[in-house]
């Protein structure tokens, strides 16, 4: 799925995770903006009603490989369950990664 970008050596792709466990009220949706913008990544992370997360980011493949492994592991006082994640090509709807509310 993912796409070599023209004149680079890099693999853009995009994944939609859904993380659940202890990831509300503990700092994961800042902790996710800091990882992704540290990569490079656009996109966003939310709450959702149920009590899990969701975070969809869009770049270079290795880099969104790097940010699934920090989800797995969260901020200090999160205790991540579950990712499941859906890897995607690239939309190029975002500018810049955000928490959305």
């Amino acid at each position: 799925m993912a796409a070599k970008k023209k004149n680079e050596d890099i693999e853009v792709a995009a994944v939609l995770a859904r993380i659940t466990g202890q990831v509300q009220g503990v700092g994961f949706r800042y902790y996710t903006m800091v990882k992704a913008r540290s990569y490079e990544l656009t996109g966003y992370v939310k709450n959702l009603s149920d009590g899990s997360v969701e975070a969809y980011a869009e770049g270079d493949k290795e880099k969104l490989e790097k940010l699934m492994r920090d989800l797995n592991r969260g901020p200090i006082g999160s205790k991540v369950e579950e990712v499941k994640e859906t890897w995607r090509d690239a939309k190029n709807h975002h500018e810049e990664f955000n928490i959305d509310f």
